[in-house]
């Protein structure tokens, strides 16, 4: 293909005048290939295909193939090219690598596949087998996951990210064999944080390689004398392209520069200070250093502290946009964070630092997540005791199906009712109380957990066991547990004051033998990452001072020597000190 393009022997698709030519798309065993609607076109395109089937032994399956022409092909011309290829045309709309290659008018149906997907997943599994804890991970690992897929190309419509949060609901809350179940909750709620009191789940309502084809396509086409963060979304653009354009927002919010020469970086229209003329004016070109009496007398003294903060490369390199994240790189995931955080609602119920400890504790213990499960619905009475029923007009009986005597409510049945203070009493918090702060948490949950088993087999199965008897299995059941984890010695914790970081240096022989040593406290440096990266470029440097033959840096932060071996841009924090770092090497390797 790539010859026959070079010979112009046959011709590609441009989405665009300026935009590059594109022959073909591969992907594993699918392909898509782009041609001239024409007889000697589609000769031309058959004899490539011969040809590789010769010199690979693999036969194309012209049968599972199908072809798809542009709208000023006429049908004499569609029936002549189907004849010579022997492809037959798509009868309903062809999907490629799953999602669909043309967007019309009504998007929900070209994407009513995804519900399909999910219902057959969920139909795939049975419910009698699946706890609470095992559909959270299976909706967080193979439903959501079949969704951000076909999310990472283009926007769903509203209407059909309903249908599909309301049919992960129902897989979530129904019961056994497919029975119905009570929502006892928002699916908003269940999207929180899980430190603040959801289950983490997601609610569904070009800047990083611009030399990548896609990147070129679309640059070409929609913004080619544009900056893509500052354009305006023009007339009769692709739904591909309004998709992308849709979450511009998202980028504008969590994009900032990390500061090279500074000559693209406006002072006060860029994001670059880490919270918020060029900015070049602002840095002594011959030293490399922040022009402090300048920046002092310019911006506000906690401003002033951020920019000398932030770290310059010793040889100036270009500037770089980069995400507002410790690595500097882009993700889904953070992306989804700072929308969360983006649209709170300001009415919504706003957790008390405590409740915040004890959800993160939580979903932290060592438990199987059904028994994390069953206390998070706990703490939010969301279980199906008989006065939840009776408020929600589901049943008229009230009274505890254990004891016969009280109404159920939350606390009589895990506190008041005979059966489980005895299984209290049984399980002694005296000895609860000598145990660490997380193993009682941790044996806590567990009794709840089985309290609330028993009370289920009292119902349905018509068994019941004394407070002794459940207290036993609660021990067993965490010894079984304890069985299974595999021991670590901690070492305590040792506290320490905060203290402005310093950088120490000590070089040696083969033999051992010191041969220099270093060591200076820096003022403006923002963390003790950041001096560990300034001792690995000062240790560099005075290798190449000394005009030793061979250096070998080691370091007590492995992030750091890692990122000095790789030769792509580094986008983090340190990201200056890393590219001197890397020019360094660059110059004792030619010594």
């Amino acid at each position: 293909m790539r010859l026959a393009m070079k010979e112009s022997l046959i011709k590609g698709a441009k989405a665009s005048k300026r935009g590059p030519t594109i022959s073909y798309l591969l992907f594993a065993d699918d392909c898509i290939l782009f041609g001239e609607a024409t007889n000697k076109g589609a000769r031309l395109l058959k004899g490539i295909l011969k040809e590789y089937e010769e010199c690979s032994s693999q036969c194309v399956n012209f049968n599972k193939s199908t072809i798809f022409y542009s709208s000023n092909t006429s049908e004499e011309n569609k029936g002549e090219i189907s004849a010579i290829l022997g492809v037959r045309p798509p009868i309903d709309m062809e999907k490629y690598l799953g999602l669909p290659n043309v967007v019309g008018r009504r998007k929900k149906e070209s994407f009513q596949n995804l519900k399909e997907k999910v219902h057959f997943r969920i139909k795939g599994w049975s419910n009698r087998f699946l706890s609470q804890g095992g559909k959270e991970v299976f909706i967080k690992s193979v439903l959501q996951t079949i969704l951000a897929y076909a999310m990472s190309c283009f926007l769903l419509p509203n209407s059909l990210c309903g249908e599909l949060e309301r049919i992960i609901a129902n897989f979530w809350w129904q019961k056994a064999h497919g029975k119905k179940g009570i929502h006892w909750c928002q699916w908003q709620l269940m999207c929180r944080p899980k430190d603040e009191g959801g289950i983490c789940f997601r609610s569904w309502r070009i800047q990083n390689n611009p030399n990548s084809l896609v990147a070129q396509v679309l640059k070409a086409k929609y913004f080619l004398n544009e900056d893509f963060l500052n354009l305006r979304l023009g007339n009769n653009c692709s739904f591909t392209w309004k998709s992308i354009c849709a979450v511009k927002g998202v980028l504008t919010d969590g994009l900032c520069w990390k500061v090279g020469r500074g000559s693209e970086i406006s002072v006060l229209n860029d994001v670059w200070i880490p919270i918020i003329i060029l900015l070049a004016k602002l840095i002594d070109e011959s030293s490399r250093k922040w022009k402090e009496e300048l920046i002092g007398s310019t911006f506000t003294e906690d401003v002033a502290v951020k920019i000398l903060c932030i770290p310059l490369a010793k040889e100036p390199h270009d500037d770089i946009l980069a995400w507002s994240e410790s690595l500097g790189e882009f993700t889904v995931r953070s992306a989804y964070k700072l929308l969360q955080g983006i649209e709170i609602d300001p009415r919504a119920y706003v957790l008390q630092t405590d409740y915040r400890k004890f959800y993160k504790k939580l979903w932290l213990l060592n438990l199987p997540s059904k028994i994390k499960v069953t206390a998070w619905k706990i703490s939010w009475n969301y279980l199906p005791i008989r006065f939840n029923m009776h408020h929600r007009k589901l049943s008229n009986n009230t009274i505890c199906p254990r004891c016969g005597k009280e109404v159920e409510t939350m606390n009589h049945l895990f506190r008041e009712c005979p059966i489980s203070k005895s299984v209290w009493e049984e399980l002694s918090f005296s000895e609860f109380l000598k145990a660490s702060h997380m193993e009682f948490i941790r044996i806590f949950c567990c009794a709840l957990w089985a309290i609330w088993g028993e009370r289920n087999k009292r119902i349905h199965e018509k068994v019941s066991r004394s407070g002794k008897e459940i207290a036993n299995f609660i021990d067993s059941y965490i010894l079984e547990l304890n069985g299974i984890e595999v021991k670590i010695p901690k070492v305590p914790p040792e506290v320490k004051r905060w203290k402005h970081p310093p950088v120490g240096i000590v070089a040696r022989d083969r033999e051992g033998t010191v041969l220099l040593s270093y060591s200076v406290i820096h003022q403006q440096v923002a963390s003790v990452f950041d001096a560990e990266a300034i001792a690995c470029r000062i240790a560099t440097q005075i290798d190449i001072d000394m005009q030793w033959p061979k250096l070998v840096i080691e370091g007590d932060a492995l992030s750091i020597i890692k990122k000095c071996r790789i030769r792509s841009k580094d986008k983090s924090m340190i990201g200056a000190y890393i590219h001197s770092i890397q020019q360094l090497l660059a110059k004792i390797k030619r010594c």
